[in-house]
């Protein structure tokens, strides 16, 4: 492993050519058949698809010799499909379009003399009868009402087949990392997308990721087996489908909280005799999110703007600081993000993003994460305000522009840059560091109980840790009647620099509480890539 600051180059540029059923990358397609009372094809066929999603308002396209016709690159969204031909009544058909799927919508039309239409009252079902690989959708409705973290990993935990490692009870750990599995495959296994550009990032091979306010996000899919053919990874495959401004104004307003009083307490005699004063417990989670969109200009530019505010104290079991008060962990998350989608042209869309992140642990008592006593609970602190660590600066942040070109209605082209940014320092509090051989030194030294899995006094060690991850992609889809032919190129890199500094060189190592002092070396680079 080289001391370079970069990585080395996480993904090799990726060229794809196969023949899918739908398109893959993009959100969704409509497809079908046109025939007529007889049941033959009817070629030549005016096929539009319009809906308040789309910034253009509608779609156009034709039957193919065939009678078949295929609308690529639709947002979900509920949709109107209109058929017309000279000589043949006007069919309409109102569909209900989720993400990342291939609907059929087919037809029958009937010949006519007059002008006429008819209008298909019921909505057709949104079953995808091309592909294989059936992705889980969770609508906004959905994970606005499921009881958990409003975030991409604690709400795929409810797609059969997919697990937390670490349980997420009413949101506990909406400011903390959780990650999902499937199929026995690691965490760094799974891919996430927004708005089908990549943003795992570089810290452990992209095990951990940054922060997606979930007010932007309209729909997300999850998918656990035949993924498609730029994805090298076998784990969970997580696509989350941003909103867009629209041509009216709206805005939504999410709050949810939980306080101390909804906590009980389970600790009795019997448990405090054998030396368990404290319990876990979780004393506060807020949740205030909400977003506001509409026209710049009418379907010509849209915006949509979100923020969010996320607070979370833990207790630990048998964590107390120096005035007896039990061990607290205090998290914030503070996001704002804000999307323009521009209709360029009637066939040229460009869409950006930028969403901030303010992250912040006061005291890391429940998710430590770095340096010796990783994870070690409890902790016993000897002043609250000076013997923990924190997290200080802390650049996170995403940012995403990406360009569709809907050359033909059988040709598709799109490119994207995506940047995920997760810089941070965990540092001590001021006080904290001293002299070498000082009776401060000796005295600010960690003590670590191996036995017992306590960590008391200082944080073991600073980290300091940058994690960019840049990527490009482009890919074009030529539809053939039934068939889509997919082709493109995806390339992702960025540093996984990791640099720690323990205190004054020591530490205690206690087993039981009998005591051995430890040396370690000053300062301890650990610059990689994955």
């Amino acid at each position: 492993m080289t001391k370079a600051k970069f990585a080395a180059h996480l993904f090799s540029p990726l060229v794809v050519l196969v023949v899918v059923p739908s398109l893959a990358s993009a959100q969704s397609t409509i497809s079908g058949v046109v025939k007529d009372a007889s049941g033959a094809v009817i070629p030549g066929v005016t096929v539009e698809a319009a809906s308040e999603v789309l910034i253009e308002r509608s779609r156009t396209v034709v039957t193919s010799g065939d009678g078949r016709y295929t609308v690529v690159d639709v947002r979900p969204g509920l949709y109107t499909m209109t058929f017309t031909l000279p000589g043949f009544s006007t069919v309409k058909q109102q569909v209900t379009v989720p993400a990342n799927v291939s609907v059929p919508v087919d037809a029958e039309m009937k010949v006519s003399a007059l002008e006429e239409t008819v209008t298909v009252e019921s909505k057709l079902a949104t079953v995808d009868v091309e592909n294989v690989a059936h992705p889980a959708v969770l609508s906004r409705a959905d994970m606005d009402a499921i009881p958990s973290a409003r975030n991409m990993q604690s709400l795929g935990s409810y797609v059969p087949g997919v697990h937390l490692n670490t349980p997420d009870v009413a949101g506990s750990m909406q400011v903390q990392q959780t990650y999902i599995t499937t199929h026995g495959n690691l965490p760094h296994d799974s891919t996430y997308l927004l708005d089908g550009m990549l943003i795992n990032s570089t810290i452990a091979d992209g095990r951990a990721q940054n922060y997606i306010d979930n007010a932007i996000v309209q729909e997300t899919t999850y998918q656990t087996s035949s993924v498609t053919a730029e994805v090298s990874g076998g784990g969970v495959y997580t696509n989350m489908v941003p909103k867009d401004g629209g041509n009216q104004f709206h805005g939504d307003l999410f709050l949810g909280g939980v306080g101390s009083s909804f906590v009980g307490a389970n600790i009795d005699q019997k448990l405090m005799t054998r030396g368990v004063t404290g319990q876990s417990a979780v004393n506060k989670i807020n949740d205030f999110d909400g977003s506001l969109g509409g026209p710049i200009k009418k379907d010509k530019l849209w915006f949509l703007l979100t923020g969010r505010k996320q607070i979370t104290k833990l207790q630990s079991a048998g964590s107390f600081f120096a005035d007896g008060s039990p061990g607290v962990e205090r998290d914030s998350l503070d996001t704002v993000t804000g999307r323009l989608t521009w209709q360029i042209s009637p066939k040229n869309k460009f869409s950006a993003m930028y969403s901030r992140i303010w992250k912040s642990i006061s005291a890391d008592i429940v998710s430590s994460l770095f340096g010796l006593g990783q994870g070690m609970s409890p902790y016993n602190a000897t002043d609250p305000n000076i013997s923990s660590l924190h997290r200080d600066p802390v650049l996170y942040y995403i940012a995403q522009g990406k360009w569709t070109g809907t050359l033909t209605p059988r040709l598709l082209f799109q490119a994207g840059f995506s940047l995920n940014k997760e810089d941070f320092d965990v540092v001590y509090q001021p006080g904290i560091r001293q002299d070498p051989f000082t009776p401060a030194w000796y005295a600010g030294a960690s003590h670590l109980d191996v036995a017992l899995l306590t960590r008391s006094v200082a944080g073991a060690v600073n980290s300091f840790n940058k994690y960019d991850r840049y990527v490009w992609n482009g890919s074009g889809v030529y539809v053939t009647g039934a068939h889509t032919i997919k082709f493109g190129i995806q390339d992702s890199y960025g540093p996984a620099y990791v640099s720690n500094i323990a205190n004054g060189d020591a530490y205690y190592n206690f087993t039981n509480g009998c005591r051995s002092m430890s040396r370690r070396t000053t300062r301890r680079q650990s610059p990689g890539h994955t």
